[in-house]
Order: structure tokens, then sequence, then C-alpha cells
């Protein structure tokens, strides 16, 4: 499986815009340059099977404009909202974020793997085999009027976190442009 991260949370970009609105740590990416950088992303990479966001309730407004950016670039992807926003809303972050296909409350360290096994078996069967076949059981709520599932899934708690790997930071080394998020980061105070 290929995987790749766009972190919009890594951008700290220090211009007149960043020193209007006194942000001396710099500004976020705009909308507009947001839909650039997931549109290069998709460009080196490659349509994703799947997308998931993370994040807390700070990020509620983002994941409404990204998954439209994400329906609109590449409708068919499978999204999925997990963290601490999903954790908290579950089911209720479907009224906020329509566009999304399921959501993942508590841990994502296990069920991770299911989501991705979903997002794949849709990609290659298709969407309408694969609910027929009830392997979306037992998180499938229900089949929006679109088409697309409104699934729960439940990740619980890891059961047994010394089994877990580590973070592969290397996907925060360089992004679709060169920049080098994982130094970004290091540095950001």
């Amino acid at each position: 499986v290929n995987s790749s991260i766009i972190d919009l949370n890594a951008y700290r970009i220090k211009d007149e815009i960043a020193k209007e609105r006194n942000l001396p740590n710099g500004r976020h990416l705009t909308e507009e340059e947001t839909y650039g950088l997931i549109s290069r992303h998709f460009q080196k990479y490659g349509e994703p099977d799947l997308v998931g966001f993370s994040g807390k309730i700070t990020t509620l407004r983002w994941q409404e404009k990204v998954s439209k950016i994400i329906r609109e670039l590449s409708p068919q992807t499978f999204l999925v909202s997990g963290g601490g926003l999903a954790t908290e809303l579950k089911v209720g972050l479907f009224n906020y974020v329509p566009d999304l296909d399921g959501v993942a409350h508590s841990e994502g360290d296990e069920i991770i793997l299911k989501i991705v096994r979903d997002a794949n078996q849709i990609k290659k069967r298709g969407l309408e085999s694969v609910l027929n076949s009830g392997q979306l059981n037992p998180y499938l709520i229900s089949t929006k009027k679109n088409g697309r599932p409104m699934i729960l899934y439940d990740g619980g708690r890891p059961s047994n976190l010394d089994e877990l790997p580590f973070a592969d930071l290397d996907f925060l080394k360089e992004d679709v442009d060169g920049n080098n998020l994982l130094e970004k980061y290091i540095k950001n105070p």
C-alpha cells in the first residue's frame, strides 16, 4: 500500500498577510493555496483510495472545506475523519461534514486497518458490491441519499500498546513542492 501525507497544520507562511494579522509564527494556507497543494499532490501521487482527516474541534471548518476540495478533485475517494473531533461528535460529524463516508472515533491504531481494507475493496469492487457483501458491518449505519455510505467506525483502545509501531516521520520530510515539513515542525515554536 502506498501512502502519503498532506499536513495542512505544518504550514506557517510568514508574509505580508501574516504581518497584517499579527501572526509572528506565520499563517496557514488559504483555501486557494490548499486546493493547489492537494491538486499537485494528487498529480504526483495519483488519486487516493482513502483520505483520512484528523484534528480537534478547531479543524471542523477546514474538514468541511477540504472534503469539498477532495470530492471535486477525486469524487470516488473514501473520506474518513478521526481524532478528537470525530471522537467527540461521532455520528453528528456527518451533519457538519456531509461529504464524509466514515467517522472513526476513539483510537485509530487498529481500526485503520479495517478502514483501509474497506476503502480498497470499494475502489476494486465498487461501493454497491461491498455494501451488498456485508463487509462494512457492523459499522455501517446507512447509505445517504447520494448513495455514499455512512459508517461509524469504533476504534476502541489498542489491545497492546507495545505492538504499535512508531510513527514514520519520513512522510513529513518533504511535501510535493520540496518543502521540508519535518524541519519546520522541529523549528516551529
